[in-house]
């Protein structure tokens, strides 16, 4: 692979056209001079290199400028071209740490549920990069891609919902930020795995996973909580009632997340399904690495600069000791 370190260099090409006015019209102020002494012919040929001579140095000193001019930006070729395929799998879990996590149909609760079963995964992967992001009415991020997994697992394991302040569940913004906080490598492939009971309030998640796909990120789910749902309790005691006072009964929204998973390029998971989970996620992830194309790593530049100096020094030579002429 060819590159200039620095083509910003090539700015100087504009001097080159300003030179060659500038020699033209020394040459023309010159052979004025030697008119007004009579005969021009014979003081040209003693005092100065013929017609022919004096083209050559007049090419020969662009030459030198132009040679001169790509040696400052610097051409350089890759030096190693190494045909890689990577299997490492980036992965952003994006919990979901709004109130309704807190609801008790699944013993104790659904977000320590959520918080074992993320310690598991983690526990199977630990040569992955993982980063953990968290949400519930706003999304935050809490831990960038990193391969220190116990940094991971302890922002999980501390994560509650008064710690997020907003209210509501927003999957959209949590979408939004996975695929803004995600590194622009190549040969890495980037998962997100939401955990969430699915109940999103503020919408648009549909919309933001075409946002995903564009950019490669694969979208797994995991829905939290029973099919009959049950009640948010409150830190105070008492349990979560809507505007009339009416206890609110939250059920997981499985079909949002089985949809989601699928335009997603992912796959929906069971939390009953214990090790097959993490079985098919291998494999996922295996085969994710196995449709990736191969690409070309030239990381390792070697620089030519020095080759074209040589070649304007030899010019400079060639002019010094072969086409000047003493008087």
């Amino acid at each position: 692979m060819f590159r200039f370190e620095a083509s910003s260099q090539f700015y100087l090409l504009a001097l080159l056209p300003l030179m060659a006015l500038l020699l033209m019209n020394a040459r023309r102020a010159s052979d004025r001079k030697l008119a007004a002494l009579g005969s021009a012919g014979v003081p040209k040929k003693y005092l100065l290199s013929n017609g022919h001579r004096t083209r050559w140095r007049f090419a020969s000193f662009l030459a030198v400028a132009l040679l001169g001019i790509i040696a400052l930006a610097n051409p350089q070729f890759g030096k190693k071209v190494d045909s890689v395929r990577s299997r490492n799998v980036d992965v952003f879990i994006v919990l979901d740490a709004s109130a309704s996590m807190l609801c008790e149909d699944i013993k104790p609760d659904r977000l320590s549920r959520s918080k074992l079963w993320i310690r598991q995964f983690i526990e199977r992967f630990p040569s992955e990069r993982m980063g953990l992001i968290s949400f519930a009415g706003r999304a935050y991020l809490h831990t960038p891609l990193t391969t220190d997994l116990s940094t991971v697992y302890q922002m999980v394991s501390t994560l509650t919902p008064d710690q997020l302040g907003t209210p509501g569940t927003g999957i959209a913004e949590a979408l939004s930020l996975a695929e803004k906080s995600f590194a622009n490598e190549q040969g890495h492939h980037k998962v997100v795995l939401l955990v969430s009971d699915g109940e999103d309030h503020e919408g648009g998640a549909g919309d933001q996973l075409a946002n995903l796909r564009k950019t490669g990120i694969s979208l797994f789910t995991l829905p939290v909580g029973t099919e009959t749902g049950g009640r948010v309790p409150l830190p105070g005691g008492g349990v979560l009632a809507d505007e009339y006072g009416k206890p609110v009964q939250t059920r997981p929204d499985r079909e949002l997340l089985a949809a989601l998973a699928k335009d997603g390029g992912g796959e929906l998971l069971e939390m009953a399904d214990g090790q097959d989970n993490f079985d098919r996620l291998r494999k996922k992830f295996d085969a994710l690495a196995r449709a990736e194309a191969a690409y070309q790593s030239f990381s390792d530049y070697r620089s030519y600069f020095q080759y074209f100096l040589f070649i304007a020094c030899c010019l400079l030579f060639v002019d010094s000791y072969f086409c000047r002429r003493n008087v």
